[in-house]
């Protein structure tokens, strides 16, 4: 599913940082992407730049993800440096 939308991470003293995603009822896991980090979409929109005439905009995004490859001999069920 290719969706677009923030949510919003903030500083609990005692605990540290947390994320909430209100727009899917849920705490961001591995199938959030972060692509960047800002105080408003100003910040972080995916394009910048200055439109001239009056057509309708549309926005589409789209993140492919692959994981990469483990290496030759990477194993992972065992700890980094072990």
């Amino acid at each position: 599913m290719d969706a677009s939308h923030a949510w919003v991470g903030f500083f609990c003293p005692g605990i540290g940082w947390l994320d909430v995603d209100a727009t899917n009822n849920c705490i961001p896991s591995l199938r959030h992407i972060t692509i960047g980090w800002g105080r408003d979409y100003g910040d972080v929109g995916p394009i910048r730049g200055v439109l001239v005439g009056g057509r309708k905009q549309t926005l589409r995004v789209s993140v492919d993800v692959n994981a990469p490859r483990p290496r030759e001999n990477e194993t992972h069920d065992s700890a980094p440096g072990v």
